[in-house]
Order: C-alpha cells, then structure tokens, then sequence
C-alpha cells in the first residue's frame, strides 16, 4: 500500500532531546550544531542538555512555506524547553506532535510544550498507547509506567488524533505508519513489558503503538525517524519504504533498541539489513545503544552521522 506523499523541497531536523551532549564538534554542510554555551546579549547564559529521551523538530519547506512537526517531547519538560531555547527553535511553530509510543521518555515534555502553544496543536497518537502498562524488572517485581491519557492534558491546545492506521500530515508531506507489522524474524518487541487488562497483567511486548514518521524530499528520497524503533527499527523501515513507494531511504533518524540487554547477533542483523536497505545517513539516537552505535559508526563510517542535542540535519 503505496500512499502519495508531496515531496519537500528540504528540510531541516533538529535534535531537541537525546542521550547525548557534545559541545566541541564543528558543525559541516550536512549537521549544524551549535556548541559551546549560548549566550545571547543581557541574559542569563544557557546550556544544551542532554537526558535519557527523545524529540526532533522537523521543518518542512516547500514553495507554500515552512509546515513544523515536533516527534516525541522527551523525558522532561525542562531538557525539551531548554534546547528549543538553546537551538532558537519557536515550539508555537508546531501544528503536530506525533507521538511514537506512551513511555516516559517519549512523552515526558508534552505537557511543557503545551505551555508554548497558542493555537490548536494535533496530537497523533495509537489507541494501545493508553494502556495502563508495567514494566518486569531484572528482579523480578513490575514497576507502573506512569499514566497517559488525554484527560491529563484538559485545559491545553492539544487535540487528540487516535489511530492505528497512517495519518497524513502538513500538507500531505509527512506520514505517520500508524501500527508496523511484524516480519523480521528477530525483532521481538520488548519483552518486559506487562498491560492490565480484564484486572489481570499480561504480555504487552508486541507494543503495537511503536511508529515511525516518513516524508520525501525531492531528488533525494525518504527521512525516516523512529522513537525508539520497538516494533524493530528494519522492521520499521521497511514499511516506511514499502508507504513511500519502494524508494532507498536517504536517511534513519532515532532510536533503533539495540541497547543492553540486546544479544550481539540481533545487533548484527540489524547491521546487514541496515546495509541492505542502503540509507544514504544512518543517525542512531537514544536507546541504540553504546555497542550498535560503535558498529554502526565503525561499518559504515560514511554513512554514520553522531547525534547530539541541538544538532540541526539538513536535507
């Protein structure tokens, strides 16, 4: 099922949440990233930070303007306004927050970007990403993930989008997958997680709200940008190939859940179907992992790009 995405003229990613902070990198024509402190004349100086989560702004530009989508919100509502700040990024230019899946770490700052919107802003969510969910710790005792519904959120800007299937956005120029199916042999979801349902706590691995975005940009191809990539980031991309019609990525964007306690040859094959789908740029975020992100930056260094907070991806 090919669906008709508008292409972009560019577009640009800014990295407003992630696990990484470096400061001393010179910025080159593809990354822009802004370094040392920011500063701006008769204010308190600011610092980029960086927390165990995920957001990317992306801006969209085309003959019509500029269209702005915020991916994820991350862990805390300070790390997510602090780099907006940091970067100049104007959080009242959103008209769409996607959310990948309901873990705090991805929803965490929604509530503060709230607070920065002066009109309606959509917000495009899974229905399962409303289970009341726990996560099985190493010992043995489950833990509550905290809540999220849009009751929470009463009061705001935000409009609640529900959907499992995709959802077209800005113009038809970005398209949320809505639910990934499941074809790779050894992407199994994530395994600790539990859900209540009919008062009794059972699997929740598959996390069918896990999604991915996608928009083309002309004469160059697909940006995908996953969350955390828990419905298997091939996995993921693969759909998002197979919703934009068949076209080589030109870039991987987020978080691909290598991470520990991932066995080594999951992370290998994860590397040759990487190889095979051929991005042009391969940008590991968050909870890839130390151990992937050394293979990928080592297998395929001319592809590699180092995420940090504030950086800019420019296509």
């Amino acid at each position: 099922m090919a669906i008709n995405l508008k292409p972009v003229n560019r577009a640009e990613v800014i990295i407003l949440s992630d696990n990484y902070c470096e400061q001393v990198i010179l910025s080159d024509e593809m990354v822009f990233r802004p370094g040392g402190l920011t500063v701006k004349p008769g204010e308190q100086e600011v610092q980029l930070k960086a927390e165990h989560g995920f957001a990317a702004a992306v801006r969209l530009f085309d003959e019509d303007g500029c269209r702005t989508i915020l991916m994820d919100t991350g862990r805390s509502g300070d790390v997510l306004l602090n780099n907006a700040d940091c970067t100049g990024f104007n959080l009242d230019d959103v008209e769409t927050v996607v959310i990948s899946h309901s873990h705090p770490d991805h929803i965490g700052g929604l509530s503060a970007a709230a607070e920065r919107f002066s009109h309606p802003v959509r917000v495009i969510v899974h229905p399962d990403a409303f289970n009341e969910r726990y996560i099985r710790q190493a010992g043995g005792e489950t833990v509550k993930f905290p809540a999220f519904n849009p009751e929470l959120y009463a009061g705001t800007m935000l409009d609640f989008h529900v959907s499992s299937e995709p959802v077209l956005l800005a113009d038809n120029t970005v398209l949320t997958t809505g639910e990934i199916p499941r074809k790779t042999a050894y992407e199994k979801g994530f395994a600790p997680q539990l859900a209540l349902e009919g008062g009794e706590l059972v699997s929740d691995s598959l996390m069918r709200d896990d999604q991915s975005i996608v928009f083309n940009v002309q004469g160059k191809g697909p940006v995908i940008i996953s969350g955390c990539g828990h419905a298997g980031i091939i996995n993921s991309i693969n759909y998002c190939m197979q919703l934009a019609g068949g076209k080589k990525p030109l870039a991987v964007i987020g978080g691909f859940h290598l991470c520990w306690p991932t066995p080594d040859d999951v992370v290998r094959k994860t590397l040759e179907d990487m190889k095979k789908a051929g991005p042009r740029y391969i940008v590991p975020c968050h909870c890839t992992g130390w151990n992937a992100v050394k293979l990928f930056s080592q297998e395929l260094p001319d592809s590699f790009i180092l995420s940090t907070v504030g950086c800019t991806l420019r296509f």
